[in-house]
């Protein structure tokens, strides 16, 4: 029996030690096909940018009608915000003008700053008030040639953020 475990533990030894030379030899001899690497292609971070507007943006703002304060109108209270012209428009629909295409063009205009009409700071200021016999919605220029941003004017009442907390 010794013999027998003799033979097979030196043939063990034989068949590792072959084992672990041929597997060196093609690790050197370059027969040893190489493991492709992956390679991850990077990802495209796409922004999403919001389109650039063919004209400006206004926002809108109704106030109570000016009063004189040491010979020059002034606003005390804006009433009502609407963050563009179309939502103005709407509106409109509601509150009739007496002129609703001049009143239109005014504010394209405005937005502009051409043919004297002009915006603060993309903003522009109206009002629902009398003209003659009737209501009415009126531009005036002169609220804007001072460059007064009213809504930035310490001391405005601006009831339209009161109103929208209200409504939440």
């Amino acid at each position: 029996m010794p013999s027998t475990l003799l033979k097979f533990v030196g043939l063990g030894s034989i068949a590792a030690a072959g084992g672990g030379i041929t597997l060196g030899a093609m690790k050197f001899s370059g027969t040893e096909k190489p493991t492709p690497k992956s390679v991850e292609a990077p990802l495209e971070s796409k922004e999403v940018v919001p389109p650039i507007p063919t004209e400006p943006t206004c926002v809108i703002y109704e106030a109570k009608e000016p009063i004189k304060k040491d010979g020059v109108d002034e606003f005390t209270e804006l009433l009502k915000k609407f963050e563009n012209k179309e939502e103005f428009f709407k509106e409109l629909q509601v509150r009739r003008s007496t002129n609703e295409s001049g009143l239109k063009a005014e504010l394209d205009d405005a937005c502009k700053n051409l043919n004297n009409k002009r915006n603060v700071n993309g903003n522009i200021y109206l009002w629902y008030g009398r003209s003659g016999s009737q209501e009415t919605w009126i531009y005036a220029t002169r609220m804007h040639d001072k460059n007064v941003d009213w809504v930035n004017k310490e001391g405005i009442i601006k009831s339209f953020e009161t109103r929208n907390t209200q409504e939440r």
